[in-house]
């Protein structure tokens, strides 16, 4: 079979396989807390509020922004509006690393005859690491930062491809831009703006390079740099404080412990990274020792190569020294990570045998298939799938769910809604059921579990949008809202640390609200993690 056939039946196949994948998310994927304030956010910015001025936020403002543009979608299907639109912006990131590694591969080819064979193999790689992944799907299609944060870091390499001859400025500035842009979104890409930089200046002092190589990094700097302080410094002028505390403090607030624990979450989050990118990192880790024990170097690098290798190490870095390294933060660089190992797979293949030859299964035949039978069996194991349908172990039983978690959130939401009029309050930390009702939450809260500081002063607490101790009891006490609806989330967190109250403060808590609100009905397994949902009715 020739690759250009291969190429024409695998394309459809993969491209099923991704849409099928991310629509079983979209429905059956677990809610996620982030979801609801990530949407309410942008419900806040379509009103005309801003994000640091007007409500609190933990990450850039090009996230509410964009979410502002998809809310006529968000208010007429909630939740599954905001999952539908965030799959587009995963797609679209799938096409664009696709696109990547073509481009690349094209741009170091020495042989213009192989050009589009071996780039259309190392496309399709990448869309294959990324598109028939459950894990990768699940967290491009849920509404958190990394599908809007992925594209555009795809987009500031996709840029960067292009910077060559006398209007190579001008790719360089528009990638630059969409780095800014990326970590406006999720905060972490921070590390891919010095890291392309640093490449190409060595690349220049060590005499691989000429003016055009130091030129681009001079304006991939500028692009960067005029963006970020368009984005920042008007949100850093009007409210410094509430600025300073989403971007920084809230983050640096938060404590491992003790040795122990601090090593017991690296390795952690190692070992998980290995579970749910068995295949890409297993391929990595093979073909690098293949490469250091026969010494096979392949091609020599070029800038963007190497600064692709460099940025996916510096921000994999700066996810491992985190306190608490969750294996999700690597999502929005993984698309990345896909072009860099296509490309890697096929040039330490290419230093061992040639790839176009005209025998009737080409070195690449084989190892496209190798990879797309490997994907597709990492997809069917994972236990991702299982929890599409299966509920947590009941001793030696393994419930069936007789809903998604998504559709007894719309349910839920659906007989809340009866006791709320138009743009009424709903007293609530699970923010996704505000979304959902389309109810507002009381100002303080639209961060939800992470909305109480509870030993910050009233001072800060205010300024930076979130409530302290004094301000949670007043709104309790207040009960200006009809309804209630408190989840194992409610009362349960205390930030910036993001660690468990006191139980005798959650009794306090739930004591207050229990004077002026009625119990009415409870939902078990509702949203993340499955705990018990309480809905009140103001007494």
């Amino acid at each position: 079979m020739s690759i250009k056939r291969l190429l024409e039946i695998l394309w459809p196949v993969v491209v099923v396989a991704t849409l099928v994948l991310a629509t079983a998310n979209i429905w059956f994927g677990e809610l996620n807390q982030d979801e609801g304030w990530y949407l309410y956010s942008g419900r806040m910015v379509a009103e005309g509020q801003l994000p640091f001025i007007d409500f609190a936020s933990t990450q850039g403002p090009i996230m509410a922004f964009v979410y502002a543009i998809a809310w006529p979608l968000v208010d007429a299907f909630g939740v599954l509006g905001g999952r539908i639109f965030t799959a587009v912006l995963g797609l679209l990131c799938t096409i664009g690393a696709a696109w990547l590694a073509y481009r690349m591969m094209v741009l170091n080819s020495e042989k213009q005859k192989e050009t589009k064979e071996v780039a259309g193999v190392a496309a399709l790689m990448t869309f294959v690491f990324i598109g028939i992944n459950v894990y990768q799907s699940y967290f491009f299609v849920i509404v958190k930062t990394y599908a809007l944060a992925g594209l555009l870091l795809v987009c500031s390499f996709l840029a960067l491809s292009f910077c060559k001859g006398k209007r190579g400025y001008l790719p360089a500035f528009i990638s630059g831009v969409f780095m800014s842009l990326a970590v406006a979104t999720r905060l972490s890409a921070i590390a891919v703006i010095p890291a392309v930089l640093l490449v190409y200046i060595i690349y220049v002092l060590r005499g691989k390079g000429d003016a055009s190589h130091l030129k681009t990094a001079v304006w991939v700097a500028a692009g960067a740099l005029l963006t970020g302080l368009l984005v920042f410094l008007p949100f850093l002028i009007k409210a410094p404080e509430a600025t300073l505390f989403g971007l920084v403090e809230y983050h640096a607030g938060r404590e491992a412990g003790g040795l122990f624990k601090i090593l017991a979450y690296k390795a952690g989050f190692v070992a998980r990274l290995f579970n749910v990118y068995f295949v890409a990192l297993g391929g990595l880790l093979v073909g690098g020792v293949v490469t250091w024990l026969t010494k096979k170097r392949g091609q020599a690098w070029s800038p963007l190569y190497m600064s692709l290798c460099v940025a996916i190490a510096a921000v994999t870095l700066l996810h491992f020294v985190a306190a608490f390294p969750y294996d999700d933060y690597q999502v929005m660089i993984f698309p990345l990570l896909a072009v860099f190992l296509s490309i890697f797979i096929i040039r330490l293949l290419s230093s061992f045998t040639v790839l176009t030859e005209g025998s009737k299964y080409s070195p690449l035949v084989v190892l496209l298939l190798i990879v797309f039978i490997l994907n597709m069996a990492a997809a069917f194991a994972s236990p991702m799938i299982q929890g599409w349908f299966i509920g947590d172990r009941d001793r030696i039983w393994w419930p069936f769910k007789e809903k998604s978690s998504l559709a007894i959130l719309r349910e839920t939401a659906a007989e809340i809604r009866k006791e709320l009029g138009p743009n009424d309050l709903l007293l609530t930390q699970d923010i996704y059921l505000a979304v959902e009702t389309g109810a507002r939450v009381p100002y303080g809260l639209e961060l939800g579990p992470f909305s109480y500081f509870p030993n910050w002063s009233r001072e800060k607490a205010d300024a930076c949008h979130v409530l302290n101790r004094t301000s949670l009891i007043e709104l309790l006490e207040k009960a200006s809202a009809p309804v209630a609806a408190f989840s194992g989330y409610g009362f349960a967190i205390g930030c910036p640390e993001v660690a468990e109250l006191p139980v005798q403060e959650q009794v306090v808590l739930w004591e207050i609200l229990e004077r002026n609100y009625e119990l009415c009905y409870a939902v078990d397994s509702f949203g993340q993690a499955g705990t018990r949902l309480e809905v009140f009715l103001r007494k």
